[in-house]
């Protein structure tokens, strides 16, 4: 979900994957007429390590004092939180 979908606090995770499904549209363009497809594969969720991270992130930036304007994406980022754990 993380390919397709933009999540807060995750820009550059983000644009790794943005940038690798473009890069495969370009080149489906410049190489169609020789015949040549191109497939970008965006593989289901796998629970990993970075779930883990993400949420002790998530959790320390809600926490943290010096992020007074933290509190107007806190809905979200709980939102963020469940679907991740």
């Amino acid at each position: 979900m993380f390919g397709p979908f933009g999540w807060p606090w995750q820009w550059s995770y983000h644009a790794s994957k943005f940038a690798l499904v473009g890069m495969g549209e370009s080149l489906s363009h410049e190489v169609h007429r020789q015949g040549i497809r191109v497939y970008v594969i965006l593989p289901g969720g796998v629970r990993t390590e970075a779930l883990n991270k993400i949420d002790a992130e998530l959790v320390s930036a809600l926490k943290d004092p010096r992020n007074g304007a933290i509190g107007s994406y806190s809905e979200g980022i709980e939102r963020l939180r469940r679907w991740t754990t």
